[in-house]
């Protein structure tokens, strides 16, 4: 028997020499129960737990919904995954759906999941509210002229304005810029000045024994030569009648004489 193993053990040798592999049984061994030869066999314990399959969706702190820090699933359908950029999308700016207000003349804007607007040329949000818009025009605004914030000022008897962004003035009723000066506003109140009574070039006459002033924007006689009178308040014409001789005023307006008279020396005296 020893001759018989130790040829075995020579051929297994020489066939490792070859590079075969051979699949050596398990040596047997006796049971202790039933003298029956055994096969010895490692016990299979339990393996590690199976990984769980990758869904491809993102843990819920990335952002709603599994999505990722400002994406979000606005539609809410599968196929197309977390298809809004909610940081920069005006619809659903920060979160679905939220709109962001265009107001008037400017554009909705969304950054980092905030509303904003961007205004049209010639426009501003001065007061920073988005849903009013660009409510200043810079155009016509005299308190946001040309840029926002420049203020035109308000100079004297004048209103303050802004055309084509440049700053202005309106005269107010009762005042005239007689001087054309851009700097002193409407200087002149024409409503009692005797020199400009109206308009800058209005002057009520103080001469020839005429005095007369500016009332409301027009000029009245005030006082005349002592022969005559201003019965038709009329400035045109002035001190017009002459009450030394007038039979409708004769010494003073409205005095009439007898048709058996007639005014001599500002008295009604018979007719000769």
């Amino acid at each position: 028997m020893k001759h018989v193993g130790g040829l075995i053990a020579a051929g297994l040798v020489g066939l490792a020499a070859c590079g075969l592999e051979l699949e050596v049984a398990p040596s047997p061994s006796l049971d202790a129960g039933d003298g029956r030869p055994a096969t010895t066999r490692p016990e299979a314990g339990p393996g590690p737990a199976p990984s769980p399959p990758d869904s491809g969706e993102l843990s819920p702190d990335t952002g709603a919904a599994g999505c990722a820090t400002g994406t979000a699933d606005c539609n809410a359908l599968a196929d197309d995954g977390c298809e809004t950029d909610v940081s920069t999308d005006p619809v659903h700016c920060g979160e679905c759906p939220k709109i962001c207000a265009g107001g008037n003349h400017g554009t909705p804007t969304c950054t980092a999941g905030t509303c904003g607007i961007v205004c049209d040329t010639d426009f501003a949000d001065r007061n920073g509210d988005p849903v009013d818009g660009c409510e200043v025009d810079l155009q016509n605004d005299p308190d946001d002229c040309g840029l926002a914030g420049i203020d035109c000022p308000t100079l004297a008897g004048s209103v303050a304005t802004c055309t084509l962004g440049v700053c202005g003035f309106r005269c107010m009723p009762g005042f005239a810029s007689c001087d054309l000066n851009v700097f002193n506003g409407c200087e002149i109140d024409t409503s009692t000045d005797p020199s400009h009574c109206g308009d800058c070039l209005m002057s009520c006459s103080q001469s020839g024994g005429v005095t007369s002033v500016c009332q409301v924007g027009a000029c009245v006689v005030t006082q005349c030569p002592a022969t005559h009178a201003d019965c038709n308040e009329d400035y045109a014409d002035r001190c017009e009648v002459n009450l030394t001789d007038d039979e409708q005023n004769c010494g003073t307006c409205g005095k009439v004489c007898d048709p058996a008279q007639q005014c001599v020396n500002r008295a009604c005296v018979a007719r000769p």
